[in-house]
């Protein structure tokens, strides 16, 4: 079961254009739209907030609801796709025992930060991946929600 992109709560162009798809993406079930990442062909670029997303309770809540059920997110850098979780769910002193009543200590977090990593051959583009790490400087705390919560990306 695929989703699109976009039916999640996350940046968007002022137009999502759709791209043509072979046939075994099709198959697939994927949907190639355009996205707020520029790249240069051979030119490294500093890092960049592409947008600033404000969120409301129920954003959270679906985010969340992802992050539980694993899910991940492709994109396509030239014709060589990349699949990455939309975040992670961690818990907090993972060794302490919870008691009945006590406030759940497992914590969300969402990437918003992508390091995308282009490898070459003369004028080809032969890798394409974003870093792995899912370390804090890659993620940010959507646990606990707050009127007028933003996320830059």
């Amino acid at each position: 079961e695929t989703y699109q992109y976009y039916d999640f709560p996350f940046c968007k162009p002022a137009t999502v254009m759709p791209h043509f798809m072979t046939l075994g993406q099709v198959l697939r079930g994927d949907r190639l739209v355009n996205s707020l990442y520029r790249m240069h062909f051979k030119r490294n670029v500093r890092r960049t907030v592409v947008c600033t997303k404000k969120f409301e309770a129920e954003d959270i809540e679906a985010l969340k609801s992802a992050i539980d059920d694993n899910y991940m997110f492709e994109l396509f850098v030239g014709d060589l796709p990349i699949d990455r979780p939309f975040g992670v769910k961690s818990t907090l002193e993972p060794t302490a025992q919870k008691k009945e009543g006590e406030a759940s200590n497992e914590r969300y977090f969402l990437m918003n930060y992508l390091d995308f990593i282009v490898g070459y051959n003369g004028v080809d583009m032969v890798s394409a991946n974003v870093t792995r790490e899912l370390n804090m400087e890659h993620l940010v705390d959507i646990t606990d929600w707050q009127e007028g919560m933003t996320v830059q990306f």
